[in-house]
């Protein structure tokens, strides 16, 4: 098929709408020189720290220059913050709060977005910073990324925490801090007439106008090194953290009210039968400390369900694209490693992103073309791993701002020397039930490289554990009162892997002693038999530099599916050395949001594009050539729209974060930080993109009850 026919095949399933698209500057929000002083620090090479009278400081200097004549050329540089490079998303909406938050070096600024659709941001200044504290231990570790800024953000994420929403950051340091955003939005709605008071800062030695207390923190502590992913569990109410230690954190609140002393003799030693069992009780907070010796740094971690929805594993990606997935509760237990995808292997894959999908969160469709979105005639098929390449669909999206000449007469990704076939027609059978075709209890072979890796049950760290209280722990329990203490160490630290629990380290020598353990697994190739169980609870989207691959692991065999993201032409409309330098890394789909009201998938590279992807499964099982074809994706959009970036993006910046969140309901009229009352019909959500400039762009977006359509407005 060729491009002319594929511009004129029309999508089987309803198009998205696409409205005007709402731009405010880095002039709008910092002044008229915003975008020169913007341009002057770009000509500096990243690798190089700015010249002090160019460089920000933080927001004390900026609130003193607000009032300073424009005419002075360097009050821009202080009071406009520089912005961190090489990192995970950074910006985030709350959807309990109206609140705009994003992460400039070790600050976090909180915004009100004013106006809808605009999203407006306040002129200048947030209306609230929070400076989130330093650990002692963070002072040892020091910073990986960027040594003269250690406690630069990193990542920065909002979710649920049970009933109770967070907003969770992680440093180059290793520290891990996360705030409520209740208490966020009451300490913006207590201080929001400044007049001329500078706003209020936490952590800072200016003047607050009000002596209403500032946030505190509700989790504050250290992982060892630079910290990178970053997922809540709001039904289970667990953190997680990976670190470039190889190793993944999950910070388990104490759920049941404190136990009496005669409950306390459970795990007096080390070693205990029932420990997974005791640390399931949460009577007492949990360090849970989950070692991937032999993997890489890993940028992002999510965690996936068991049947009821609570939290059983955890699962990251490295960088060299392999993914891993451990029990957080069952001792000795093996870890589970994915290798990177077997399409290519001349070439290195660089893994970015990740998130496991449940079955309620894909829609269901009726025809092949509605599961992948594009006709069948264009999908590449390869037999011999069992995966469908639909790089082909990317020209048939609605004003791509991708660069598409690479997409004729095909993308290269999957032409490794694999015998492969254009067209997925010829390989399907009729429709079949599940049970057709003698595919129940066959295993998936050749298509994922599975090992699993164990540890011997013998110890190496020394010390004697304390005890362990029991209790119950109910979901809608109230959190212990020592979980609000973050002063307080968490209670006790637990090794599934080996079983071992420990007492948390009171002082900063024997937590850096703890973290400085070696707790590598020892590797064993199996076949997939092992993840039969994690086949029956999700499916997983694996992102890389510019490929996104669905894939289910183990079970049934099914075809997976593999796109590859075109290349933009990242030269923009500048073509200096200096530019390709600011987008030499740039090429990570890390920002992974998942959206389930909408069944979306929002995923950001920092080249500047948003993709919306719709994961989506057939009502009836299709077979092809031995496999199921039942679950998908296909990609709804990429934002920005073509018109609107060739309007807007003249001199293209890497993407600073992406965020969304439903659309605050009255606008700014509902106060500073409150939120708005609901309305009728399907349920808006904005989509923010904050880009290295500091323009930022939004959209609305919202899916239609009755025809799924997915609109943007």
């Amino acid at each position: 098929m060729d491009s002319s026919h594929w511009a004129k095949w029309q999508r089987p399933f309803k198009s998205i709408s696409v409205g005007k698209c709402y731009v405010q500057s880095a002039q709008d929000r910092f002044g008229p020189s915003a975008a020169k002083a913007s341009q002057e620090r770009d000509n500096y090479h990243p690798a190089y720290s700015l010249p002090e009278d160019m460089n920000w400081h933080g927001p004390e200097e900026s609130w003193q220059t607000l009032d300073k004549d424009d005419d002075d050329p360097l009050s821009i540089f202080r009071r406009m913050p520089t912005m961190q490079s090489y990192r995970n998303n950074l910006t985030a909406l709350s959807s309990q709060h109206n609140l705009y938050l994003v992460a400039y070096q070790e600050y976090i600024y909180v915004y009100v977005p004013h106006s809808v659709p605009t999203q407006t941001l306040s002129h200048r200044r947030p209306e609230l910073c929070l400076a989130p504290p330093v650990t002692t231990v963070a002072r040892m570790v020091g910073g990986y990324q960027d040594a003269q800024r250690p406690h630069a953000i990193n990542h920065l994420i909002v979710g649920m925490l049970g009933t109770r929403e967070v907003v969770v950051v992680c440093c180059d340091d290793g520290d891990v801090i996360a705030y409520y955003t209740q208490h966020v939005a009451n300490y913006i709605l207590a201080t929001c007439d400044w007049s001329d008071a500078s706003p209020p800062v936490q952590g800072c030695d200016l003047a607050c106008p009000t002596s209403v207390e500032a946030p505190k923190c509700l989790l504050h502590e250290n992982v060892g090194r630079s910290a990178w992913g970053l997922a809540v569990h709001s039904k289970s109410r667990l953190i997680a953290v990976s670190c470039n230690r190889h190793e993944i954190t999950v910070f388990a609140f104490g759920l049941a009210t404190p136990c009496t002393t005669d409950a306390r003799d459970y795990c007096a030693q080390q070693f205990c039968r029932h420990v997974g069992a005791h640390v399931r009780q949460r009577a007492r907070n949990w360090r849970i400390v989950i070692s991937l010796d032999n993997a890489s740094n890993m940028p992002n971690v999510c965690f996936i369900n068991d049947d009821s929805g609570a939290a059983e594993y955890v699962c990251a990606i490295d960088i060299y694209g392999c993914m891993w997935a451990a029990d957080i509760w069952t001792p000795h237990q093996p870890l589970l490693l994915i290798d990177s995808p077997s399409l290519d292997r001349r070439r290195e894959w660089h893994g970015w992103g990740v998130v496991a999908l449940s079955p309620e969160h894909f829609v269901e469709v009726e025809t092949p073309e509605e599961l992948l979105g594009l006709p069948m005639d264009s999908i590449k098929v390869h037999p011999k791993s069992r995966v469908l390449d639909i790089s082909k669909g990317l020209a048939m999206i609605p004003d791509n701002p991708c660069r598409t000449s690479s997409l004729f007469p095909g993308l290269s990704s999957t032409d490794d020397g694999e015998e492969y076939h254009l067209g997925l027609q010829a390989w399907l059978d009729s429709e079949s039930d599940e049970e057709q075709q003698g595919l129940d209890g066959q295993q998936t072979v050749g298509a994922t490289s599975i090992w699993q890796a164990s540890q011997s049950p013998s110890g190496r760290l020394d010390g004697c554990a304390g005890n362990m209280a029991a209790g119950s722990a109910d979901d809608n329990s109230a959190y212990s009162q020592r979980a609000k203490e973050p002063e307080e160490r968490l209670d006790r630290v637990y090794f599934p892997q080996s079983g071992r629990i420990f007492d948390a380290p009171d002082t900063t020598d024997e937590l850096m002693a703890l973290l400085d353990q070696p707790w590598g697994p020892n590797n064993l190739e199996v076949d997939g038999e092992s993840m039969n169980k994690l086949s029956k609870q999700c499916h997983f989207l694996r992102f890389f530099a510019q490929e996104t691959e669905l894939l289910q692991l183990g079970g049934k065999p099914e075809w997976k599916v593999f796109c590859n993201k075109s290349r933009r032409n990242d030269n923009g409309s500048i073509g200096t050395f200096m530019n390709h330098m600011m987008f030499r890394a740039a090429r990570r789909l890390s920002m992974v949001i998942e959206v389930a009201e909408l069944s979306l998938v929002v995923v950001g590279s920092a080249t500047g594009q948003v993709m919306l992807l719709t994961p989506t499964r057939l009502a009836r099982a299709r077979r092809a050539a031995e496999a199921r074809l039942e679950h998908g994706f296909r990609i709804e959009a990429i934002l920005p729209l073509l018109p609107d970036e060739q309007k807007n993006r003249r001199n293209a910046r890497p993407l600073h974060g992406v965020a969304v969140a439903p659309v605050q309901e009255g606008g700014a009229e509902d106060g500073h930080g409150g939120q708005g009352v609901k309305g009728m019909g399907p349920r808006r959500y904005r989509v923010m993109m904050h880009y290295r400039n500091h323009d930022v762009w939004s959209y609305e977006i919202w899916r239609e009850q009755e025809t799924e359509r997915l609109c943007i407005f």
